[in-house]
């Protein structure tokens, strides 16, 4: 049934080049952001512009924890996608990160209309980190929630010096 469900989503996905290029998916913490999603097996689409290997994460440390720990990662325009695994060919993804205008989450975050005081509005409790400049924006708010002891999955919503939503990303940790 699991291979079934994943072949559907790989010929969705290659069957609507608009997966790559294309705006307005859905990003669901912690699972997917349109037809990605976090746990699915290696596919390369032909869109793809740059890919960043990192043997040194190959089986670094046992835990998942975004980007930090990928052993590759494949840019589209508008798509970060970090894969990891024991070895290049066993890989799946652990992380997604959206900067294509019209993706939104679940609570109707929308990327280049929603504010940080939007953001805020929804996630009271969740902290901005002013700090942290990267790909994603000036300001990173995460949120996260608890799976269990050591595991749980994340939503990363970055702003731009004016505030305006300009990146969303998700993915699992566990250890």
């Amino acid at each position: 049934m699991k291979l079934a469900v994943g072949c559907l989503i790989l010929l969705a996905a290659l069957a609507a080049p608009s997966a790559v290029a294309g705006g307005d998916h859905l990003v669901v913490p912690g699972t997917r952001v349109g037809p990605w999603h976090l746990g699915m097996r290696y596919f390369e689409l032909p869109h793809l512009l740059r890919r960043e290997r990192r043997p040194e994460n190959l089986e670094a440390s046992g835990c998942s924890a975004g980007i930090g720990t990928a052993a590759e990662i494949d840019h589209y325009a508008g798509l970060r996608l970090s894969w990891e695994g024991a070895t290049f060919r066993k890989l799946y993804l652990n992380a997604i990160d959206t900067t294509r205008a019209g993706d939104h989450t679940a609570r109707g975050l929308v990327i280049g209309r929603s504010t940080l005081a939007d953001a805020r509005a929804l996630y009271p409790h969740a902290g901005v980190d002013r700090a942290y400049k990267d790909d994603l924006g000036a300001k990173v708010m995460r949120v996260s929630w608890s799976t269990g002891y050591e595991s749980g999955y994340f939503l990363s919503l970055g702003f731009n010096a004016r505030g305006r939503l300009v990146a969303l990303g998700t993915w699992n940790s566990s250890c």
